[in-house]
Parts: structure tokens; C-alpha cells; sequence
């Protein structure tokens, strides 16, 4: 049997990514169908950044290196590095391989 979207919604471990994939679903809801295509794609990568960054606090070797990757170009980020861009991309279209 389908379950509707509020329910798979719930399913969502982490508060601030159900809040998210929430908000894709209202844009959905309310027929923003572009909107929802771009607020259901960053509810993962927020939800998957965060599942790497559990499994980094819970001793995974693969994980801490990928989180600390992470950190080190959005800190190179906030500090103007515009190559910082281009690492942050490559992250993010390796994130399900990660997984």
C-alpha cells in the first residue's frame, strides 16, 4: 500500500531534514512542482550529510574523512577561497556514491 507523503515525512530521523522534505512536499501540495524538484533534492544531501556526519561521531573511518573534507572547503569557502567552489560541487555529486 502507497503512503502518503506526510507519512514517509515522518520517517525522517533528523528534526531540521523532516522540516525540509516537508517543505518540498507543501510546494508539491501547492503545485510549485519546480520548487519541490529542488527543495526534495536538498532535503537528501542535507539528510545524507547528516547521516555522514553520525557515522563520523560513531567511529567510521570513511566518514570522518569525507566530514572533514567538507568542513575544510566550507571553511575555505567562508573565507572567500573561490576554488573552495569547485571541491564543494565534486562532493556534492559524489554524495550517494559515498553511500
Amino acid at each position: 500500500m502507497l503512503a502518503s507523503l506526510d507519512e514517509l515525512a515522518t520517517e525522517c530521523v533528523d528534526e531540521t531534514a523532516r522540516a525540509q522534505i516537508r517543505e518540498a512536499i507543501n510546494c508539491y501540495q501547492g503545485g510549485a512542482f519546480r520548487a519541490a524538484i529542488v527543495a526534495a533534492y536538498v532535503a537528501v544531501c542535507f539528510d545524507l550529510i547528516q547521516k555522514l556526519r553520525m557515522l563520523a561521531a560513531s567511529g567510521d573511518g570513511e566518514a570522518k574523512q569525507a566530514v572533514e573534507r567538507l568542513e575544510k572547503l566550507q571553511d575555505q569557502n567562508d573565507r572567500n577561497n573561490h576554488q573552495a567552489i569547485s571541491g564543494l560541487l565534486e562532493f556534492e555529486r559524489g554524495l550517494l556514491e559515498t553511500f
